[in-house]
């Protein structure tokens, strides 16, 4: 009687064949996961931001009939907030970052939420995006960086 031990040329071939598939599935899953926390974290700063702007209208006694805007530079240097780090690259936002909220009577209105590499500003770029209307779908990655 002949004994027959290991595996044959074709039965290893499948077995690789088939581990490639899993991981490059698997590694495509894993990039998704990170780009959907990046925009989770994005999200965060902007809700973040909105806070701090409703600090600085209560504490500014600003925005009674009017829309007022808050910049992200004046929270800063209110000290409201610490320099924001930038989810999809990792630095600092700058002092001089042009990131803004509006708001009417002490509320956040809008947002207009930029980053390096993406933002959140709303169709015209000038009103910024309403609190409600933010989501995922809503960060534009932006041209240059």
């Amino acid at each position: 009687m002949i004994r027959k031990n290991g595996f044959t040329l074709i039965e290893v071939l499948a077995v690789i064949v088939i581990a490639g598939i899993l991981f490059s599935i698997g590694a495509a899953m894993v990039q998704t996961t990170i780009m959907i926390s990046r925009h989770d974290a994005f999200l965060a700063t902007a809700h973040s931001l909105e806070e701090a702007a409703r600090q600085y209208a209560y504490h500014r006694q600003i925005g009674k009939d009017h829309t007022d805007l808050v910049t992200y530079t004046e929270l800063i240097h209110e000290g409201l907030i610490e320099k924001v780090k930038d989810p999809y690259t990792g630095e600092l936002f700058e002092d001089h970052n042009s990131s803004y909220i509006r708001y009417q009577n002490k509320e956040p209105l809008s947002i207009c939420l930029k980053g390096y590499t993406h933002e959140i500003c709303g169709e015209s770029g000038n009103e910024g995006l309403p609190f409600s209307l933010l989501s995922r779908e809503k960060i534009a990655e932006v041209e240059s960086f």
